[in-house]
C-alpha cells in the first residue's frame, strides 16, 4: 500500500497527514531477543569514533586482534562472539536480585560503539590504533553531567591489547591498579619468554608479556591476579612478578579462601585507587569456558567467577574488559560466548555502581 500525504493549510500553519500503513498495526510489537542485528544486549549501535555528536557513559567496545598469541589464534572474533552470547540478555528485564538494580535504568547511557578498526597484519600500528580509540573515547563529553571522563567495556581480542589500553588509561587516571583474573601471570620476560636471550627489547609485544611491557612503562600501580594456575619456567618467574609489585592469588586460594576472601583481598589491595579489572576467559576451567587460546585446566567455575566479581563493588572502577574469547572452539551450544557475555554483565553492574560514576573523583585527588 502506498502512503498518501495530504496538506492542509490552517491560516499561517501547514499540517501534514499520512495515510496508514499496514505495519501500524504491529508496531507495538518488540522484536524476539533471538531476532534483529546483534549489538551487546541490543543496545544502541553506534560509529562512536565517526559520529562525534553521540553522548554515553558507558562505552562497549570491541577490540577483534589476534595476532599476539602463543598458542591457538581466534580470538579476533570475540567480541562478536561476546555480543553473540548476550541475546538473551535485555535491558528491559536486567534487574538483578543481587545487584537489586538494572544497570541500563539508573540513568546512565550505556551504548554499543562496535569494534575499533585495526590492520590485523601490523601488530604495532594495530597497537597504536587501539590506543588513539581509547583516548578519544575515554575524552569525549559523558552523556552525565557528574561523571568527568566516560567509561569502556572492552571486549578483546587477545590479551596483548591490555597493554594500549593501560597507555591511554595513564594520560587520564595515572598508573592504575590492575585487578587481573586470569591463568596466567603475563609478566614473562619479553627476552625470556621467547628466546631473544636478555635482549628483550627485541622481542614483540605478545599476550603473554604485556604487562612486563606495561611494568617497564610504568603503567601500574598497586595491582592484584587471582585464579593463577600455569606451569612455570621456574621460581624466577613468581620473584619477577613480586617485583613488579603485583600480588598474586593462584587458584588454590578459593579453596582456601573462598571467593569472598579473594574479594576481601583484591579490595584490601587495591584501597581507593583508581582501578581497572581485566578478565580472561581462560581464568575459568576449560568445561565451562573451553573457547579460548590458551586453556588450563582446574580453573574457576562460572559461580565463583559471578562471586568474586559482586564482591569487588566500591571500588573506584575506571573501566574493565574482558579478552581471549575465541568462539572457533566453542562448543554448538556457544557456551563460552554465553558465559563471556554474563560477565560483561556483572562488570557492567560494578561500573554502574562504581562511586567515580558517582563523584567523579580525578586520580590526583584520591
Amino acid at each position: 500500500m502506498k502512503a498518501v500525504l495530504s496538506l492542509l493549510a490552517v491560516g499561517a500553519s501547514v499540517q501534514f497527514t499520512v495515510a496508514k500503513e499496514p505495519w501500524d498495526n504491529f508496531k507495538h510489537i518488540k522484536a524476539p531477543l533471538f531476532a534483529d542485528i546483534v549489538s551487546f544486549a541490543h543496545l544502541k549501535h553506534q560509529h562512536c569514533l565517526l559520529d562525534k555528536s553521540e553522548k554515553f557513559d558507558i562505552a562497549v567496545n570491541g577490540l577483534p586482534l589476534d595476532t599476539s598469541v602463543s598458542y591457538r589464534t581466534g580470538a579476533r572474533f570475540g567480541p562478536s562472539g561476546i555480543r553473540q552470547g548476550s541475546r538473551r540478555q535485555d535491558p528491559e528485564n536486567a534487574w538483578s536480585h543481587y545487584w537489586k538494580q538494572n544497570p541500563y535504568k539508573r540513568g546512565i547511557k550505556v551504548i554499543d560503539c562496535g569494534d575499533v578498526p585495526v590492520i590485523a597484519v601490523d601488530n604495532n600500528m594495530a597497537y597504536k590504533s587501539i590506543e588513539a580509540a581509547h583516548d578519544t573515547l575515554l575524552n569525549r563529553q559523558p552523556a552525565s553531567k557528574q561523571l568527568k571522563h566516560p567509561m569502556l567495556l572492552t571486549f578483546g581480542g587477545d590479551h596483548s591489547v591490555e597493554l594500549p589500553i593501560l597507555r591511554s588509561l595513564k594520560k587520564v587516571y595515572g598508573p592504575i591498579a590492575l585487578i587481573q583474573i586470569d591463568s596466567h601471570i603475563d609478566t614473562w620476560s619479553s627476552g625470556k619468554k621467547y628466546g631473544f636471550s636478555d635482549n628483550h627489547n627485541e622481542a614483540p609485544v605478545s599476550h603473554g608479556n604485556m604487562l612486563w611491557h606495561a611494568h617497564e612503562e610504568g603503567l601500574l600501580s598497586s595491582s592484584i591476579q587471582a585464579g593463577i594456575r600455569t606451569r612455570f619456567t621456574n621460581e624466577l618467574d613468581i620473584e619477577d612478578n613480586e617485583k613488579f609489585g603485583i600480588e598474586m592469588l593462584t587458584i588454590d586460594a578459593v579453596d582456601e579462601m573462598g571467593t569472598k576472601g579473594i574479594s576481601e583481598r583484591i579490595k584490601e589491595r587495591i584501597g581507593d585507587k583508581p582501578a581497572y579489572i581485566t578478565f580472561d576467559i581462560d581464568s575459568l576451567d576449560p568445561a565451562f569456558a573451553p573457547a579460548t587460546g590458551t586453556p588450563e585446566p582446574g580453573g574457576l567455575t562460572t559461580r565463583e567467577a559471578k562471586a568474586i566479581l559482586r564482591g569487588l563493588e566500591g571500588l573506584n572502577l575506571v573501566g574493565a574488559d574482558i579478552v581471549e574469547v575465541s568462539p572457533a572452539y566453542d562448543t554448538s551450544a556457544e557456551l563460552t560466548q554465553m558465559v563471556a557475555a554474563e560477565v560483561a554483565y556483572e562488570l557492567l553492574n560494578l561500573l554502574t555502581t562504581s562511586p567515580l560514576m558517582k563523584t567523579s573523583v580525578h586520580h590526583d585527588e584520591l
